[in-house]
């Protein structure tokens, strides 16, 4: 799987980042701490205890910009959040309005988190004016840097705009008079506006706000605004109070991240099939060295990964196993069984491909292939492009010739001290042994295997891998037909 790391060396990618109009910070998913940021972004950000509203559930402590909720909250639901944090400083009351995106990968796994931080001090000023005094208030807006306008609910006309309205609308006083407030808005947005319109609840009760909407202008033209709404008790009657902020550029700025993210997610999933077909090459070429030092046929080594397969799937239904063996660990499973007898290419040929019984002395060195096939998969890991696909491929190559009971080999593991991947490889690897002729042996049916395997249970094997072969055995037998050793097809 590719890593956020990987990706943000990419300089196209750089270089869109540093051409975002907001401060931007790119968070690692797990440690939560920030792996990139743009030239806009502070280093550091100390800012003092404040009120943090948002909506995260049972959060409403004070908290900075340091806390980690919003990220948690964000890569848990793997959707948007957008937090307004309020603070004092000797300059005066501020607000930042931290905007959180997931990046996910075709997997739909959140592999990094995205935060704009938008700075919101004025609009928050202008909103906390209009709760306070109205009238007052009144005279002070004709020249803010906000469009409003006064609505009365009663006759149902617009008796107040200030310049910036003026200016942003482009009508004139005698226009608005006359202008039914939905002509403001594009027809899609009607049942949005009508509502507000037709608001009757309490004085001083604030609407919720209408984000990017889409505002007309007059003649032609159109911007966004975020469309923040209040109901007020004048002498002259009761209104609506409308305040209009241009978005613009942050819509733009929001579409342009938008693309950026979905850009940045077929780049992953392109690098992640890169890495896929590298790794599924690296597979092949270490079974075909396996291939030619062993006796055993390309048809086991093929055999392994799909009882392998098969094996996993029915443990997964295990309600203990359900969590480990997702569908992607079932696939490396797959794909890392066929090299679990990988160190026997460090086998002398006199004693691998010898048809007759070992002596107790040759067969102490066959034994040292599970140590032989570990060593190599740690050399390889230095230099791997899938660290966890060669991991796996080390622990079955090391751990398959453990027993349950503890007299396995080559550490005498016990029970569960062996891990999952070479339990189950131990009755794959067994069963696929049994049912297969060599020069020494005849092949054994499955109905022999099964005995022998069910006889196992709990002294060779783990009880619990053993009922889940009892549950797709059927399955084991169609693969076995299926994939047929060369002797066998003639």
């Amino acid at each position: 799987m590719i890593t956020l790391e990987e990706l943000v060396r990419d300089r196209v990618f750089d270089e869109i980042i540093h051409m975002l109009p907001y401060p931007m910070n790119i968070f690692h998913p797990d440690t939560f701490e920030i792996i990139m940021t743009n030239n806009l972004a502070p280093a550091d950000i100390d800012i003092p205890k404040m009120s943090c509203h948002r909506m995260v559930e049972n959060c409403s402590a004070a908290c900075d910009l340091k806390c980690k909720r919003p990220l948690e909250v964000v890569k848990r639901e793997k959707e948007t959040l957008v937090c307004t944090y309020q603070y004092q400083s000797e300059q005066g009351n501020h607000a930042i309005e931290i905007h959180s995106f997931p990046l996910l990968d075709a997997q739909n796994k959140v592999v990094a988190i995205i935060q704009i931080y938008i700075d919101t001090t004025e609009q928050v000023k202008l909103e906390n004016q209009l709760k306070s005094s109205v009238k007052r208030f009144k005279s002070l807006i004709e020249n803010v840097d906000m469009a409003i306008m006064y609505y009365n609910l009663e006759t149902k006309k617009i008796d107040f705009v200030n310049k910036p309205f003026r200016e942003f609308f482009h009508y004139t006083e005698f226009d608005l008079h006359r202008l039914n407030p939905l002509m403001l808005h594009f027809e899609k947005d009607y049942h949005l506006i009508e509502n507000s319109l037709m608001f009757t609840g309490q004085d001083g009760e604030h609407l919720k706000t209408l984000r990017n909407v889409m505002c007309k202008k007059n003649l032609e033209g159109f911007f966004y605004a975020d469309v923040h709404s209040a109901v007020v008790e004048l002498d002259e009657g009761r209104y609506l109070i409308r305040m209009f902020s241009d978005v613009t550029e942050r819509k733009e700025a929001e579409e342009a991240l938008e693309r950026l993210t979905k850009n940045l997610e077929q780049e992953v999933f392109e690098r992640t099939k890169e890495l896929q077909i590298v790794q599924d090459g690296m597979q092949v070429v270490l079974i075909s060295l396996a291939e030619t030092r062993d006796n055993e046929t390309g048809a086991h080594i093929i055999r392994t990964g799909e009882l392998m397969r098969a094996l996993a799937k029915s443990l997964s239904r295990n309600p203990k196993y359900k969590k480990y063996l997702n569908l992607g660990k079932i696939d490396m499973l797959a794909k890392t069984a066929p090299l679990h007898d990988i160190g026997k290419i460090g086998i002398p040929d006199a004693i691998l491909l010898k048809t007759e019984k070992l002596s107790p002395n040759e067969f102490e060195i066959i034994k040292t292939h599970t140590q032989i096939g570990k060593k190599a998969m740690e050399k390889a890991e230095k230099y791997a492009v899938s660290n966890e696909f060669i991991k796996m491929a080390k622990i079955i190559a090391y751990t398959h010739h453990e027993k349950w009971d503890g007299t396995g080999y080559p550490q005498g593991l016990k029970g569960e001290e062996i891990p999952l991947s070479g339990r189950l490889m131990a009755l794959v690897d067994i069963y696929d042994a049994l049912t297969s002729k060599r020069v020494y042996k005849r092949a054994y049916s499955h109905e022999e295997a099964k005995k022998f395997i069910f006889s196992e249970s709990g002294s060779h094997l783990d009880p619990e891998v053993v009922q889940a072969f009892l549950e797709v055995e059927q399955e084991f037998v169609a693969i076995k037909n299926r994939i047929k050793d060369e002797e066998d097809m003639y």
